[in-house]
């Protein structure tokens, strides 16, 4: 829940959460203002996880105003929704910034040719779903100031130490690769 995960951070200068929300669950609107009043100074940006919480991308747009009155971006993990329900969702939406997790999984190119076309659109490349092959295709895609690497931060839990790992993330970061086409895209 958000409040464990910043119990867990609340010490760290470092780390900010993305709050989650869950338009299907029972906390209303007004509770989730009066959770991120309390939190906002660890908050990043709102997380909305279609593929785990089964909910209308549409449903979104009641959480515009909340989240530009935080100045808040949003960030998103897709399911296999329509490409016609994502785009009437960029359409209608009046979010300053959309990030998409996951390199737009599961959707990836139905996903990129949507989202290409708004400004306020970005792709992130932080997961587990996504290999070299996906990462160079969208950048060769993207403008590179809109792919954005390991914004779902703290992505995993922390190990036994209390030490939030990134080691496999790290390591894509560092490989030859990577670095290739990072640099072929500049």
């Amino acid at each position: 829940t958000n409040e464990i995960l910043y119990s867990k951070i609340i010490n760290s200068e470092n780390l900010n959460m993305w709050y989650w929300i869950n338009p299907n669950s029972n906390i209303s609107l007004n509770e989730h203002q009066n959770k991120i009043e309390k939190m906002k100074n660890k908050i990043f940006g709102f997380k909305f996880h279609l593929y785990w919480h089964n909910f209308e991308i549409s449903s979104l747009l009641e959480y515009q105003e909340l989240a530009n009155k935080y100045g808040f971006p949003i960030y998103i993990i897709l399911d296999y929704i329509d490409a016609v329900e994502l785009e009437y969702f960029l359409k209608n939406n009046k979010f300053k910034k959309i990030l998409f997790g996951y390199g737009g999984f599961p959707m990836f190119k139905k996903c990129w040719q949507k989202i290409i076309n708004f400004e306020n659109c970005f792709i992130d490349l932080a997961s587990n779903h996504i290999d070299t092959y996906i990462i160079n295709k969208i950048l060769h895609i993207f403008p590179i100031d809109r792919v954005i690497f390991s914004s779902d931060c703290p992505y995993n839990f922390e190990d036994k130490n209390n030490i939030f790992d990134y080691q496999l993330f790290k390591n894509r970061i560092n490989s030859d690769k990577f670095n290739t086409l990072v640099k072929n895209k500049l």
